[in-house]
């Protein structure tokens, strides 16, 4: 499975076989990764609902509690941040439709932290954090195509060409250089501010801003909701 992914290899002409760096960073041993790979960590917070003295709600980093490579991680943090995204009322045929344009954004934004980031950038941390009013991710490294380029779409270059072969053959990302676009396309279907990309080449970060209005969902989804209910009741009649 994993060579089929890319992840581990044979050298024909030596014999030797073993994990790629691209396998050991997906797949491998947490242990294993810190030792060749000190420089680099991942990190999610969620600073949202904070109260008092409370610096974060959650927090996932290197505790011992999880293996430390980029597929947990991903696995992880995934259902964290699309977790309180809004979930209007949709039917396809009789089934609910759940999965928006909106968390499929969310989803290819983190895909696009993980592909991009130079994990041998020194003091290299990929962190996503989850505030009240938006998702902020944050990876290591400098953009590889100019920012004109990449709001246009059309043009792939990914920094980790193999960690993105991975994620695509599982379902994320489809390396044909859209996923920004699509993530600007979600965001102007909702009427929520413009999604920000910036390129911090001072301190060598890549920064993608979500804005999402977590705290005034609620009373959106009840309206959306209503409507969707009365749209089931028609379809039934």
């Amino acid at each position: 499975f994993l060579r089929n992914l890319g992840g581990y290899v044979l050298e024909r002409s030596t014999g030797r076989e073993g994990l790629t760096l691209a396998g050991l960073l997906m797949h491998g041993k947490g242990l294993s990764i810190r030792e060749r790979f000190s420089n680099f960590r991942m990190d999610y917070i969620d600073f949202s609902g904070c109260k008092g003295e409370e610096r974060y709600r959650e927090r996932l980093t290197y505790d011992g509690r999880w293996e430390n490579n980029l597929y947990q991680f991903f696995t992880t943090v995934s259902p964290k941040i699309t977790r309180d995204l809004p979930r209007p009322f949709k039917l396809v045929g009789m089934k609910r439709e759940d999965d928006t344009l909106q968390h499929k954004a969310v989803r290819e934004a983190l895909t696009n932290s993980i592909i991009h980031s130079d994990v041998f950038l020194s003091g290299g941390i990929l962190r996503i954090e989850k505030h009240n009013d938006r998702l902020c991710f944050r990876n290591p490294g400098t953009l590889k195509l100019p920012l004109e380029e990449i709001y246009e779409g059309g043009n792939s270059k990914a920094r980790n060409p193999k960690m993105q072969d991975m994620l695509r053959m599982i379902g994320f990302g489809e390396n044909l250089g859209n996923g920004f676009p699509k993530i600007l396309d979600a965001w102007k279907d909702t009427k929520w501010k413009a999604p920000l990309l910036e390129d911090r080449q001072t301190t060598e970060e890549v920064r993608l801003t979500l804005p999402i209005p977590f705290l005034d969902a609620s009373e959106d989804k009840e309206i959306v909701i209503e409507d969707g209910i009365d749209n089931v009741l028609e379809k039934l009649t």
